[in-house]
């Protein structure tokens, strides 16, 4: 270190330090029953932040005359800085303690005199350097992050100036600007904002009210609202005020999704060979297709039970839309879970805190689809599939004339009441009824009246049976009486019920099976802390739980390919599907708070489980890579981010996507962001169009396609159709 530096240091310790002592020493002269002569006045400076809320800390008041300090008062717990001086004009000056901490107030009003001996300063902090480039309406701005508190902005004279406020905590907000301003919440995304408040402003304020599902977590999920200020003309300086007033209150949205579980049990299906199939014609009427469930098969039949078998199209794009690609397929690759869909196919409704309903179908239909036969990717429709599709399908709006989502906008004539049935099929054959079939030697003629058929009376046997086989039931199989008739051999047999495991700590005393109820909890309280990987082993002991804190993994799903295991996670336990444990959409409560996991063992024996956390395939963190040509985008609905890819250059070039098509009516948005020189292009058009962005040989672009929300602020679904060149 140099002897100049060294010294400076040195300068500034002092300072501080003499600061600190002049502090105290000023606080110790501030007494409420100081005395006051004639010459003198009592002077009072409080500081306040544009709620009004006083500053109690590391703020100190200077009174100053001309560029002499008179005297330097600290605030007190009221944000108040007193002091009896000699008559006469001050002017105040305000200095922080804190040294990140940058301060603004109004100077001009910081005047003291003898006819006015009290003052309330308005502090702001100062707006920071953080700033992302927004679009609106074809035009570009800065737009600088704020926190909570009252932030001093720097404003352009007369336009709208663009804001970005990321909230920490839950609650209600308000927001206002200064100097008559008018504020909006604006929609859409940080990049791509629409022009239209979405709140209303009243008194001067907007109100918000951010729920916890809305806290950022994490590497994904934060939630950036777009403040929009349109200032008079001549404002140069602005205090923008946000402000957390209270909790967030009862939201629909916050209420949990139900999980439907199958009442079925999924088996794998296979189309026979000679089945053709037809769809439906949802011009028809309603009658033709009354579907009618055979208790027999436990599947949907056309108009009686032994009619048509009626099917589900799961994998095969109707009218545009694949169950396949809505929810995902579950794929694996030795045992492990190698992809998954992210859309959410739900229904829910909300006629009041006390009468809502909230239900996700979508693991449901990723079992369905996964069972699905894989040549014509049909299943047989039964009283699961029968009661998931309508709710869903009217969740997306998809037979909703009045939704951008409508998919028969080019079909006339289609009746509403079967237009749900779009992604049914049915077996091409004519109805089956009861038909007996005759027998080729029968020589009998019953349409001759003059024929008679002598009746054939069996000769009935008074059997007498006796026991000839037995074998016992376990604890979990049932037994078996064999009986012969000792007369005519007839025989038959009666089932003897399982007993049932019997047991005794934590142990079936007949065949040794584990108590699956009992649970030894190994590390309650004391949970294993896991960080910096997305794998790690939980060596977990047969019956035993554990508990782990897993960090940096928001946004991840989780899985455990071994049938023993099973997870609990936000009080929910995940057991083992197809031999595989998956938890979606893992959270914590906050940036640097960990995931929460139990992760047990149903097994007979010791494990070792081997958990995998993986983000989504399309998202920020697990983009996916891309190939130049046609390129189809499957847009889940609500998807507010978009589906992500890369692409790293080997030569120089121009990187140009083009926009070819967009389904439901959507508005698409394409994004092109060179990571090296931060060169960032944009495209909105239900249309064609085209966008370009240069790129150097070993440079990499991200690339986000996306749909615009609605007139209503939704996010809707589409297929976005795109090609990529590189020249």
């Amino acid at each position: 270190m140099s002897k100049k530096r060294f010294r400076a240091l040195s300068l500034c310790v002092l300072m501080v330090l003499s600061l600190v002592l002049f502090c105290a020493c000023e606080n110790e002269e501030v007494k409420p029953t100081e005395s006051v002569d004639s010459s003198e006045l009592d002077y009072k400076v409080t500081v306040v932040d544009g709620s009004g809320a006083p500053y109690t800390e590391k703020i100190v008041v200077k009174f100053m005359q001309g560029e002499e300090q008179i005297a330097m008062i600290p605030v007190d717990a009221d944000g108040v800085a007193q002091k009896v001086l000699p008559k006469g004009d001050y002017t105040v000056d305000i200095m922080s303690t804190d040294p990140d901490a940058s301060y603004y107030f109004d100077r001009q009003a910081a005047v003291l005199s003898a006819d006015s001996s009290s003052l309330e300063l308005v502090l702001a902090k100062e707006m920071g350097q953080l700033f992302e480039t927004v679009s609106v309406d074809d035009a570009s701005s800065d737009a600088y992050y704020v926190s909570e508190g009252t932030t001093h902005v720097s404003v352009a004279d007369g336009d709208r100036n663009y804001f970005l406020f990321v909230p920490e905590r839950a609650g209600t907000y308000e927001f206002w600007a200064s100097d008559e301003s008018t504020i909006g919440i604006y929609g859409g995304s940080v990049h791509f904002i629409l022009p239209n408040s979405t709140h209303e402003m009243v008194d001067g304020k907007i109100q918000l009210s951010v729920q916890p599902s809305m806290i950022g977590s994490g590497e994904t999920g934060t939630t950036v609202y777009v403040i929009g200020v349109d200032v008079p003309e001549g404002t140069s300086d602005l205090m923008l005020n946000v402000f957390c007033t209270g909790g967030p209150g009862w939201s629909f949205t916050e209420e949990p999704w139900t999980n439907y579980v199958p009442k079925a049990e999924i088996q794998d299906f296979v189309l026979p060979e000679d089945v053709t199939l037809k769809k439906f014609d949802l011009t028809a009427d309603s009658s033709e297709y009354e579907l009618v469930l055979s208790q027999t098969d436990g599947y949907y039949h056309l108009l009686t039970e032994d009619g048509p078998v009626v099917y589900v199209q799961l994998s095969e794009p109707m009218y545009g839309i694949s169950m396949m690609n809505m929810v995902g397929e579950i794929v694996y690759q030795d045992g492990v879970l190698m992809q998954t869909g992210t859309a959410p196919f739900r229904y829910s409704y909300d006629n009041g805190q006390d009468d809502f309903f909230k239900e996700d179908y979508t693991d449901a239909m990723r079992q369905y689809v996964t069972a699905r036969d894989k040549t014509t990717g049909v299943y047989p429709l039964n009283e699961d599939l029968y009661y998931m599709l309508p709710l869903g399908i009217e969740s997306m709006g998809w037979c909703r004339k009045d939704t951008v989502n409508y998919l028969f906008h080019d079909l006339d004539g289609v009746n509403d009441e079967i237009s749900w049935m779009f992604l049914l099929m049915h077996e091409d054959a004519p109805l089956s009824g009861n038909v007996t079939p005759t027998d080729p030697t029968d020589s009998t003629d019953p349409t001759d009246p003059d024929q008679t058929v002598e009746p054939t009376e069996p000769t009935a046997c008074d059997h007498a049976y006796k026991q000839t086989s037995k074998t016992d039931a376990t604890c979990t199989e049932k037994g078996t009486v064999g009986y012969t008739c000792t007369k005519c051999g007839e025989t038959r047999s009666e089932q003897i019920d399982a007993t049932g495991h019997r047991y005794s700590d934590g142990k079936c005393t007949e065949c040794g099976s584990r108590d699956p109820d009992f649970v030894i909890e190994d590390n309650k309280g004391e949970p294993i802390e896991i960080g910096g990987t997305l794998e790690f082993d939980a060596e977990v002991q047969a019956g035993h739980l554990k508990y782990y804190d897993v960090y940096r993994v928001s946004g991840t799903y989780l899985t455990i390919s071994n049938k023993d295991a099973y997870v609990i996670y936000n009080g929910k336990t995940y057991e083992a599907k197809n031999g595989v444990v998956t938890v979606y959409g893992l959270q914590s409560n906050g940036m640097n708070d960990p995931v929460k996991l139990a992760i047990g063992n149903k097994g007979d024996k010791d494990a070792t489980f081997k958990v995998v956390m993986a983000y989504p395939a399309g998202t920020q963190m697990n983009p996916h890579k891309l190939t130049l040509g046609a390129i189809t985008t499957d847009v889940a609905a609500g998807n507010d981010q978009g589906v992500f890819y890369t692409f790293t250059a080997t030569s120089s070039g121009v990187l140009t996507f083009t926009l070819e098509s967009v389904s439901n009516g959507a508005d698409a948005g394409i994004t092109l962001f060179n990571e090296t020189t931060s060169q960032y292009v944009t495209l909105e058009d239900s249309g064609n169009g085209s966008v370009s962005v240069d790129v150097e040989a070993g440079q990499t672009v991200s690339i986000i396609i996306c749909t615009l929300p609605d007139a209503d602020y939704n996010y809707p679904a589409a297929t976005i159709k795109t090609t990529a060149t590189f020249a």
